[in-house]
């Protein structure tokens, strides 16, 4: 590391340096406009199981296609529209851009695209549900499935 630094600064100055260089790296790659994704606003399926329970005001909605949706779903969905058709159905979703969305999937990817895409069209309240439907039956919470 002794070549990076210049010649003809004094001892200090040169150890100074490269901590300072590091620094301001780190912090514009972690920063919004730096390199790194940012996270997605999550809550853990334990948190909606108790949102749920509560009885809060919210809106639950499933990004999964019908053939996972109809194999096992909460009983409380108010809707479900595919990660990839949220752009063409945003008039199905509540008006009032407050609302708070949790959006669940199979395991948590496909949700979280979707909180991504609800958050800049102005859904500031949307939140993926980490681990999605398979940590939901891990813990054993209830879930309904169409009959055939």
């Amino acid at each position: 590391m002794e070549d990076l630094q210049l010649q003809n600064t004094s001892g200090a100055a040169r150890r100074l340096k490269l901590p300072v260089i590091y620094l301001l790296v780190t912090i514009s790659l972690l920063s919004p406009g730096g390199c790194s994704k940012r996270a997605v606003p999550s809550v853990s399926v334990e948190e909606l199981h108790g949102l749920i329970e509560e009885g809060r005001d919210i809106f639950l909605l499933d990004v999964r296609r019908q053939e996972e949706y109809a194999a096992g779903r909460l009983s409380s969905i108010d809707l479900r529209i595919p990660h990839d058709s949220l752009e063409g159905n945003l008039d199905l979703l509540p008006q009032d851009k407050l609302t708070c969305i949790y959006c669940i999937c199979r395991g948590g990817v496909r949700s979280g695209t979707a909180v991504e895409y609800l958050r800049s069209v102005g859904y500031d309240s949307a939140f993926n549900v980490a681990g999605g439907m398979l940590a939901w039956q891990e813990l054993g919470y209830e879930t309904v499935a169409d009959s055939l």
